[in-house]
């Protein structure tokens, strides 16, 4: 776990680094995302509330006279303003004797159609059934003074005249009713008398030529004001209002009858009226309601104008059913190009209420009926407006990223990339040099033991312990010129790594010629160990010659010394010479070993605890006995003047351990787990009186060898050592 730790530790600025890139792209996705979703609530919002008014504003619409002309008189299918048909008024009828109630009346309703020059007509009938039989026609013209008929005048085209003209039931009607003056005020007024005339002599029902006697039922008049439409020109003209009451034969036939009629007429809309004002003599009329541009009064199909794209406006009578709707749809937008997964993200979107129905019902109450009022909205006009929206925004978005990954990418081309490679560089460079301090080679060396010692009994696992044994034998002799590998010439730059590269390209080649001069000085150390060891092989060779018998004790340590020369003969220092070492592993019965070595360790008052029955160890004699020795003697060493050393042999069933006690001052807990260090030792000037601080250091390299481990302790009155090594299966011991 450590080791993961490390390893990712040596990539924690990278990591961050580019995390941090990551979140603040992220970021700034996830920002768009918010806003959008904001957005999207907020228009959501804001179409709910438009949509309310737009009800509001339809309802209002119909509910005023207007509206509600327009509910009685559903658009022709034909949309042909002219010839007129008359329109049922919101009114049961129009007081149209009086000026200002007959004006007020019609533009309240708006049933007037606009033409040019001032020109307006009402043509309407009355709801009531009381006002049955009945045509009203209000209106405006421009003319100058006005020219009034007298009684006594049997011609009629020397004054201005209205004529009527009706079409009903395969019927032809023709009024001419001329201009009669009373005196007024403020303006010129007076009424219309209508005579009825011949309209086409192949019809036997229409009369020819003025009738002597006017029409009874016919009522009129007209209003000039004193006051000019336009003061510059030459003539004035004035505009001139007047207000007809027809009564139509065929309908008055009917009442007159009793018979019982259908009021309003169903074939109202076949009706046609046309109203001209002509002027005194043959001249052109001064007002035709067949003229062409007549300007329509407000109908439904203007509600049109006030529906958004995808909404829906019903309109229904309710004693008719859903015969008689009217329906209309919000006329639809030219489609915005939209990215296909910015309208999944759209949708996608949470937004509460969203996805239920907008529906807005409404009643308008009418003189002839209610009529019921059904607007559906459309969420999708919505969603084209964010998806247009979010178009022009994802640019923004996008450029935005494309900043943060430029960034990214110089960043990591030009800083983050050459510290990777300084990093890896730096770290074979760290990993060289352990290996050349031999750090490492005692790594492998001890992991190396383990698998001999655990599965080089195992004749299936012989040959690869085999291969790891040569392959950790080229390691380690490996010579320390791999320095010359690494350079770091190509990192060099005038910027703040391109220094940092100069500052360790220029250490590197230091090091590089002090491992040069380390790698002479060790060759010639160890030609001098080559010297020394021979001269000192002569003379011990003659003295075993003279000790020859493997009985005398003198012997045996003629041996040790043999063995120790051959250990340190040959190598570039003693901690390489110690590693190196190859040891003959047998079995050794610890239990006959331990009296030896108390015996004739040359320390005194060593006492070792007897155990009963031969205890066998996978062990090397003299090695091993090197290591009691170099343990007793630091016992020795640090233990309380008048005290023993003691050896305990405790028997477990795959190890052996043999403790060396001594009583004194403990081990510093700083140095309890140094002291088998190479070279450490507590003693200030410990090399100025002989001791290298390696006892200690050979003890544990050649238990390692042995399979065996060596550690150190303190306890209540001192110190304790603690050897183990492994016992061997079989019963035979050496």
């Amino acid at each position: 776990m450590k080791a993961a730790l490390a390893w990712l530790a040596s990539f924690r600025l990278r990591i961050v680094f580019r995390t941090s890139f990551l979140f603040l792209a992220l970021a700034v996705v996830a920002m768009a995302v918010t806003v959008l979703q904001e957005e999207k609530q907020r228009s959501y919002d804001h179409y709910q509330e438009s949509f309310a008014k737009t009800k509001e504003q339809i309802v209002a619409r119909l509910r005023h006279p207007s509206g509600q002309l327009a509910l009685l008189n559903p658009p022709r299918a034909g949309g042909a303003v002219t010839p007129l048909r008359p329109m049922i008024l919101p009114f049961s009828s129009l007081d149209f004797d009086h000026l200002y109630d007959v004006r007020h009346a019609v533009e309240m309703a708006g049933c007037l159609v606009h033409y040019r020059n001032h020109g307006s007509l009402c043509v309407a009938i009355g709801h009531s059934l009381w006002s049955a039989g009945f045509v009203y026609l209000a209106g405006t013209f421009a003319s100058g003074t006005l020219v009034a008929h007298h009684i006594s005048d049997v011609a009629l085209d020397d004054t201005h005249r209205v004529q009527v003209e009706v079409s009903l039931h395969g019927k032809t009607y023709r009024l001419l009713a001329p201009f009669e003056r009373m005196a007024g005020e403020d303006r010129l007024e007076g009424r219309v008398t209508a005579y009825q005339e011949v309209d086409d002599t192949e019809n036997p029902e229409v009369l020819e030529g003025p009738a002597p006697t006017p029409v009874k039922d016919f009522r009129g008049w007209l209003w000039q004001e004193t006051l000019c439409l336009d003061a510059n020109q030459p003539n004035c003209t004035k505009k001139s209002f007047f207000s007809l009451r027809l009564s139509l034969n065929a309908l008055r036939d009917a009442l007159a009858e009793g018979r019982k009629i259908q009021w309003p007429p169903p074939d109202l809309d076949q009706f046609q009226v046309r109203v001209q004002v002509l002027p005194p003599g043959n001249g052109p009329a001064l007002f035709d309601s067949n003229d062409e541009g007549a300007i329509p009064p407000f109908s439904l199909n203007d509600l049109s104008a006030l529906l958004l794209p995808g909404e829906t406006l019903t309109l229904r009578k309710k004693d008719e059913g859903p015969r008689s709707d009217w329906v209309r749809r919000g006329e639809a937008e030219v489609p915005t190009q939209t990215s296909p997964r910015l309208t999944r993200l759209i949708h996608w979107l949470p937004v509460d209420g969203y996805d239920a129905p907008l529906e807005l019902v409404d009643e308008v109450v009418t003189p002839l009926g209610s009529f019921q009022v059904l607007l559906r909205g459309d969420i999708r006009s919505v969603n084209q407006t964010l998806g247009a929206v979010a178009g022009r925004v994802s640019w923004f978005v996008g450029a935005m990223l494309l900043a943060i990954g430029c960034a990214w990418l110089v960043i990591e081309l030009g800083i983050i990339h050459p510290i990777g490679r300084l990093t890896e560089r730096a770290k074979a460079l760290s990993r060289t040099v352990q290996a050349a301090d031999g750090l490492r080679i005692v790594r492998r060396t001890n992991g190396l033991s383990w698998l001999v010692k655990s599965f080089g009994q195992w004749g299936i696992f012989r040959p690869m312990v085999q291969r790891l044994r040569s392959r950790e034998a080229a390691r380690s002799a490996r010579p320390n010129g791999t320095l010359e590998h690494f350079d770091l010439a190509d990192l060099r730059g005038s910027d703040e790594l391109g220094i940092l590269a100069n500052c360790l390209d220029d250490l590197l080649q230091r090091v590089k010629e002090d491992a040069v001069r380390e790698r002479i000085r060790a060759e010639q150390e160890k030609e001098l160990w080559h010297a020394v060891g021979h001269e000192i092989m002569s003379p011990l060779q003659s003295l075993l010659a003279i000790h020859g018998n493997p009985e005398d004790p003198s012997h045996r340590y003629i041996s040790r010394m043999q063995q120790a020369v051959r250990v340190l003969y040959g190598s570039a220092s003693p901690s390489e010479a110690f590693q190196s070492t190859a040891f003959q592993v047998q079995a050794i019965d610890l239990a006959e070993f331990l009296p030896n070595v108390a015996e004739h360790a040359g320390i005194a008052d060593v006492r070792c605890a007897l155990v009963d029955g031969p205890v066998p160890v996978h062990a090397d004699e003299y090695p091993l006995e090197d290591v009691f020795s170099h343990v007793l003697k630091n016992a020795d060493r640090y233990r309380r003047p008048g005290t023993p050393i003691t050896l305990a042999l405790e028997n477990a069933e795959r190890t052996a351990t043999v403790t060396i006690h001594n009583v004194g001052a403990p081990i510093p807990d700083e140095l309890i787990d140094k002291i088998f260090e190479y070279g450490v030792s507590e003693q200030p000037e410990a090399g100025a009186r002989g001791n290298r601080g390696q006892g200690l250091f050979v003890a544990r390299t050649y238990m390692a060898k042995m399979g065996g481990t060596i550690s150190a302790r303190n306890v209540e009155d001192g110190v304790s050592f603690l050897l183990t090594l492994q016992r061997v299966r079989s019963r035979q011991a050496r």
